[in-house]
């Protein structure tokens, strides 16, 4: 039997289903190390219930300082020998904390040669929703440098300075997959909004057919149906007709958040978009889930 609550509803009552609730913090840390393993923590912390967290870190500056006949030499800056893939990361990541946005070993140089610097690094959040950046087993050996007025000699390092930051978002949407490809290929759906009585919040379509049909649809359950040939995330609740993706493929959407939502509500919500690239005639964005806190 249908779902009572299944209609055609306007625009906006699909839009105050829909929220991001988003509290972002961007720490840098600036850490150095004789050999010493590296604890660092941020002094703030964002939710660690939450049910998502975008999240990138750049790794900003290494040096080293080394020892040469009785003198200490330096800082030398070999940033650019740290691998692009550890130096720069980050994504998408569900919740709740604790999450590891890197975890491994870094070495230079890469074995088999011997290492001038390696450890154990782990670029996280904590349980307790701080930020985290971990060194063990640092290991400072030799390194071979061109160093005015001796020429290229090779020396023990004795300290390692490391310089970056990270950047976390707790949201209180997840990203749920289940994208169609169409014409530019898969359709984005973001939602952004702090999801508190009468904020304002978004929703935003990109990636899309330019000047298609679109359709919205809204449920509280995560269905998970096959459809037109690609997967329909949420239970089809709420249906909103007669959207448009425009000239860019692309539409953003604004309102408020209802006051009196309770904690704990859950809406998933998905983009279909008329599409003759699709498998049946539609391209769909992935789902999103949003949860009121």
């Amino acid at each position: 039997m249908p779902s009572p609550a299944r209609r055609l509803l306007p625009l906006a009552a699909v839009l105050v289903l829909l929220a991001g609730a988003r509290a972002q913090q961007t720490w840098t840390f600036d850490e150095t190390t004789t050999g010493q393993d590296i604890h660092w923590t941020s002094s703030t912390t964002v939710n660690p219930a939450a049910p998502a967290y975008d999240t990138s870190y750049h790794l900003d500056l290494v040096e080293v300082k080394i020892h040469y006949l009785f003198l200490t030499l330096g800082p030398f800056d070999i940033t650019d020998q740290i691998p692009p893939e550890v130096q720069t990361g980050g994504g998408s990541f569900d919740g709740p904390a604790p999450l590891t946005l890197f975890g491994g070993q870094v070495a230079y140089p890469m074995p088999p040669d011997p290492p001038s610097v390696a450890a154990d690094i782990a670029i996280g959040l904590n349980a307790s929703g701080a930020g985290s950046f971990d060194a063990s087993n640092v290991v400072l050996g030799n390194i071979t440098l061109d160093v005015a007025p001796f020429g290229t000699i090779t020396a023990q390092i004795v300290s390692v300075h490391i310089q970056g930051s990270l950047s976390i978002e707790a949201t209180q949407w997840q990203d749920l997959g289940g994208a169609l490809a169409g014409s530019l290929g898969l359709p984005v759906l973001t939602g952004d909004g702090p999801l508190t009585a009468l904020s304002p919040l978004s929703l935003g379509v990109a990636n899309a057919q330019p000047n298609a049909g679109l359709t919205l649809i809204a449920g509280f359950f995560d269905a998970e149906l096959p459809f037109k040939g690609g997967t329909l995330v949420p239970s089809p609740d709420i249906i909103v007709l007669g959207l448009n993706t425009g000239p860019t493929g692309s539409l953003t959407l604004g309102t408020t958040w209802p006051a009196g939502v309770p904690a704990g509500f859950h809406v998933y919500v998905q983009g279909w978009i008329s599409d003759a690239a699709g498998p049946k005639g539609f391209a769909a964005t992935n789902g999103v889930s949003g949860t009121a806190p």
